[in-house]
């Protein structure tokens, strides 16, 4: 379980805001302008409050805040994306904040790189949908983050075609690093190329295929950007591996990374 979630106190209009809300009991203390909660109670409260406050994603600045909601509008929150909430009292006020899943995922992905870490450490969440999603989101936030920090372009390697936010695992990586690995029918996507480690075996393909069966065969190695470019009508969003935008991180998946190559057999794709 989460303890504690950080979310940063800021007013914003409710329509520059996506609503991810939540509930579920915390006790609220303020730090570095920064509100954390943890959980005291487990249901939704009849008492009334003087104020309530819920999680709320702004899209635009990648971060989850504390908006002020009325008791209607707290009341009509779906109690299946309630994760905690909390009370608080000031100036005589009593004060409510509420925590939806998405947003305490979205927080254990700034702590945590792997869903397996996260549900480690807060094993209530396991199989909650909302807390994965809000995970996925909440990685790929930090990731977009990173680049635009570091001035690289990531790529997202996923186990499916179409994640379903289950424990399935995403790890991003510098474009900049990959480099894929050609046989005669099969890519790998290798981080840091060697050519001697590949010649020995000694590499991992990312996209989690067994390649010990390729150990000693002939290969052609092509940083991925370019892997990419001369495959654009068989790579999903190739095209963001160009652009530079390094808030569009592409995906890559097993499922969908073609098989073909220079050196594969085939005539026609």
């Amino acid at each position: 379980m989460i303890k504690d979630l950080k979310v940063f106190k800021k007013s914003l209009a409710i329509g520059a805001l996506v609503l991810i809300a939540s509930t579920t009991g915390c006790g609220k203390k303020e730090k570095n302008n920064q509100t954390e909660i943890s959980q005291t109670q487990e249901s939704k409260t009849q008492k009334n409050y003087d104020t309530i406050y819920y999680t709320m994603y702004d899209e635009n600045a990648q971060e989850f805040y504390w908006e002020k909601i009325t008791e209607r509008q707290y009341q009509n929150i779906d109690d299946s994306l309630i994760a905690e909430e909390g009370e608080d009292k000031k100036d005589n006020q009593d004060i409510l904040y509420v925590a939806s899943y998405q947003a305490m995922g979205y927080e254990s992905a700034k702590k945590y790189e792997t869903k397996s870490d996260a549900i480690k450490y807060n094993p209530d969440y396991k199989n909650n949908e909302q807390y994965l999603k809000g995970f996925e989101l909440g990685k790929q936030d930090k990731y977009i983050k990173k680049a635009e920090r570091e001035q690289k372009q990531y790529v997202a390697i996923g186990d499916l075609k179409n994640p379903t936010y289950n424990m399935a695992e995403t790890y991003y990586y510098p474009t900049e690093e990959l480099t894929v690995v050609s046989y005669d029918g099969a890519n790998a996507i290798v981080q840091n190329y060697n050519a001697a480690d590949v010649q020995a075996g000694n590499y991992k393909d990312l996209l989690g295929k067994d390649m010990s069966g390729y150990t000693g065969h002939q290969f052609i190695a092509t940083t991925l950007k370019n892997f990419a470019y001369e495959n654009g009508d068989l790579v999903p969003d190739y095209i963001y591996l160009e652009s530079g935008n390094y808030k569009e991180i592409p995906l890559i998946t097993k499922d969908t990374f073609p098989v073909e190559n220079k050196l594969t057999n085939q005539k026609t794709r």
